[in-house]
């Protein structure tokens, strides 16, 4: 599917396109792309925290939805856009954002 500049600069503007590199969303979250295919039931790792998934404070053993991470990398990619890799999940959401915005912004 092919995405105009337009549709990616009104998705940032209503933060629908986020640098967060932690949330899983409700796919109708992402209104205006196909995310059919990055919709996953994710379950939680009780070892630790940050495999751990809440739900308003509240553990919680799964649940379905698109993590932004894996939907701010497809878009990427779908757009052929370069970004530097980063260690982290949070500065590789920014930086996913930061070119998606960048590129919606751009002239050409």
């Amino acid at each position: 599917m092919a995405y105009t500049k337009e549709l990616v600069k009104e998705a940032i503007d209503k933060q629908v396109i986020v640098g967060n590199g932690h949330a899983i969303l409700a796919p109708e979250h992402y209104r205006g792309f196909d995310v059919r295919h990055l919709i996953f039931k994710h379950k939680s790792d009780y070892r630790s925290g940050k495999s751990t998934i809440y739900t308003d404070g509240i553990a919680v053993d799964e649940l379905e939805g698109v993590y932004n991470l894996d939907f701010l990398h497809d878009l990427c990619d779908q757009l052929d856009l370069d970004r530097q890799n980063f260690i982290g999940r949070g500065f590789q959401a920014q930086e996913c954002a930061r070119k998606l915005e960048e590129w919606a912004n751009s002239g050409d």
